[in-house]
């Protein structure tokens, strides 16, 4: 049974979605309440440093007429992600739920200092609502990071505390926080 809605999940660096963490459950739960869900690995993540551009490009092509019933989920880097291809849209998305969400690369030494390329005040035109989700001990996204796109975005910030990166590692093969956002999103659309 569909409800016309679609979510659109975008992961971290190196995670397939439909396999690992909490990717399977939370497809798995939206798929049972009739919502539309699209996927995929970002693309080459295993071989070098993502290139967003990329990344973008498989959002494009994965939900290419994106409107008000399209509601992201992204994790870590997909949140960099998700925000730029927001930003590009020309027209209002349901929602964007920022999972542990990655502002600048600056957190290991290896990697370069990448400022965005988006802009916080077009992802805020081009989201009816927004929810930022973050753990105060996440150990590879500081949690400054959610701070400061929640502040950018003017989006509630949701901080949970022993949830680490919401990653495998740290046990998280259930994501209840975000199929929440979800719920709360699509009740408000509806």
């Amino acid at each position: 049974m569909a409800n016309h809605f679609r979510a659109l999940l975008i992961p971290g660096w190196i995670c397939d979605p439909e396999t690992t963490g909490w990717g399977p459950w939370l497809i798995k739960q939206l798929s049972e309440r009739g919502v539309a869900v699209k996927t995929r690995a970002i693309p080459h993540a295993w071989r070098y440093l993502p290139q967003c551009g990329k990344a973008v490009a498989m959002c494009q092509e994965l939900v290419p007429d994106p409107d008000e019933r399209t509601i992201i989920c992204a994790h870590s880097y997909g949140a960099r992600v998700a925000c730029e291809y927001v930003s590009s849209l020309n027209r209002p998305i349901g929602g964007l739920i920022l999972i542990a969400p990655l502002y600048r690369w600056a957190f290991q030494a290896w990697l370069p200092i990448v400022k965005p390329r988006w802009s916080p005040l077009q992802v805020r035109n081009n989201c009816r609502h927004i929810r930022v989700i973050h753990s105060a001990d996440d150990y590879l996204v500081p949690y400054r990071n959610g701070q400061v796109i929640s502040q950018l975005l003017q989006a509630p910030l949701l901080t949970l505390v022993n949830h680490g990166h919401f990653a495998p590692r740290d046990n998280c093969f259930e994501l209840p926080v975000g199929l929440q956002a979800f719920d709360t999103i699509q009740s408000r659309l509806s």
